[in-house]
């Protein structure tokens, strides 16, 4: 649980950043670009928050390690150096909680996730429900016609309903299995409608509400950031601009000028009944006024590979800029093997130490037995020597210590998750000098340094 909420958290806050520098690029990148792929690109984005897991390298620019429960010690690595724990005084062992922080957490996340997808379900079916009841069918041959040439100029050949209701705000399409176009009861020309059907169509033919579903997915999942609620909303402005963009492509400036005289006229309310299954020819007074700069810029537009790749490789880059390394198994483990030598000082250590003569070292120092409450290595375990060697090494480039005098008591605790066991040193400074303890801990199999302190 600890590091599903690291990996989670991790991935919302570097996720937001890159969300905000692109909304605050889109205005420059609107010039140049498409809108469509501009939208596109927001896709990847989107992905990226409802799939929190990335590529870990080890060279990333900072590593963040949060050892798990209330006797673990967080370390904070900056590149490839030696990890720098951040450590607590611990005075006296005490029984763990029923509950951890990390489990709880991940409790309230759950509930915020299942309370924001039920407040969605329900205003969703409230609002299918009220269209059901006050939609009544088109019937007006002229706009059937209209309808259908279109579907047949697209390239759509499904069953597409079209609906009139007094309820709504502005045209929209709603239904995945089977889609309807609703619009108000506005009295529209030929020309004008076939404008308006088009981009509910264009709607249609991109599978936007399937976007908007995964959108509401990361929405879901990330309800505790607020940035995720601006990105929304960023998308759902760029969604309609980028049809109207579909619908005026080609098209001369009269042309321009006639759809965005129809859309103000349409879309001049909006109803509070609206729901994120659907789309939204209104979208508010501001992105109007956008969308109408948009449609009349006659100007061409790059295709936008090179936003898309830019996004793409920042989404998997977040694991280099800022990579949370939650060691599963090793980091519980590790936190019990910190808490299991130094819980009880010095002079209890020495009473665990050994049923045989402690063994002594080339760098001087004095390698003890086993502490009693140590777990038995296995084959693919470092040997206590190696890993003590390994633990003299880290101490010495760290503190520069002359380690002669020096004793090791080490333990072993093995790791609920394979490759995850653990070799934990409590260090103790000879007799006659200032009394210091060290606490080293290293993955057993790999060798990996995970805290080096005192």
């Amino acid at each position: 649980m600890q590091s599903f909420m690291i990996t989670l958290l991790t991935c919302s806050v570097s996720m937001s950043m890159l969300a905000l520098i692109y909304m605050a690029v889109t205005p420059l990148l609107v010039q140049r670009y498409s809108v469509k792929w501009l939208y596109y690109a927001w896709l990847i984005v989107v992905i990226g928050l409802v799939i929190p897991f990335r590529p870990q390298f080890n060279n990333a620019i900072v590593k963040i390690d949060m050892m798990g429960g209330a006797a673990g010690a967080p370390y904070v690595q900056i590149g490839n150096g030696l990890p720098v724990a951040i450590h607590a005084p611990v005075k006296n062992a005490t029984l763990p909680p029923l509950f951890s922080w990390w489990q709880i957490a991940v409790a309230v996340w759950l509930v915020g996730v299942i309370a924001f997808l039920a407040y969605q379900v329900i205003k969703h079916y409230r609002f299918m429900k009220m269209v059901k009841r006050w939609s009544e069918d088109i019937t007006d041959k002229q706009a059937l016609t209209v309808f259908d040439d279109l579907k047949t100029e697209m390239g759509i050949s499904k069953r597409i309903r079209l609906y009139l209701c007094a309820s709504v705000g502005s045209p929209m399409m709603i239904g995945f299995v089977t889609p309807r176009i609703v619009l108000p009861k506005v009295n529209l020309e030929n020309g004008e409608l076939r404008l308006i059907l088009k981009h509910e169509l264009v709607h249609y033919r991109r599978k936007d509400l399937w976007y908007k579903c995964i959108l509401l997915i990361a929405t879901a999942i990330h309800w505790f950031n607020p940035i995720a609620y601006l990105m929304a909303r960023a998308i759902d402005a760029l969604c309609e601009t980028s049809c109207d963009a579909e619908v005026v492509r080609d098209k001369d400036v009269d042309t321009r000028q006639r759809y965005s005289e129809t859309i103000i006229r349409v879309a001049k309310s909006h109803s509070q009944l609206v729901t994120a299954l659907s789309t939204n020819l209104y979208g508010g007074k501001e992105n109007m006024k956008n969308r109408i700069l948009s449609i009349m810029d006659t100007g061409k537009k790059a295709a936008g590979g090179l936003v898309i790749g830019g996004v793409l490789l920042s989404t998997l880059g977040t694991g280099i800029a800022f990579a949370a390394t939650a060691h599963g198994g090793n980091s519980v483990q590790a936190s019990q093997a910190i808490h299991h030598s130094t819980a009880n000082g010095a002079s209890a250590a020495s009473s665990q130490a050994q049923s045989s003569a402690p063994a002594s070292t080339d760098r001087g120092y004095t390698l003890m037995n086993l502490m009693n409450d140590s777990q038995t290595p296995g084959s693919q375990d470092l040997s206590v020597q190696k890993a003590a060697e390994d633990a003299a090494s880290a101490l010495n480039r760290k503190y520069g210590l002359d380690l002669t005098g020096y004793k090791f008591y080490p333990g072993f605790y093995k790791g609920a998750a394979p490759n995850t066991d653990i070799w934990a040193f409590k260090i103790n400074t000879p007799p006659n000098t200032v009394p210091w303890t060290y606490v080293v801990t290293m993955n057993a199999v790999t060798g990996q340094i995970l805290v080096v302190g005192k």
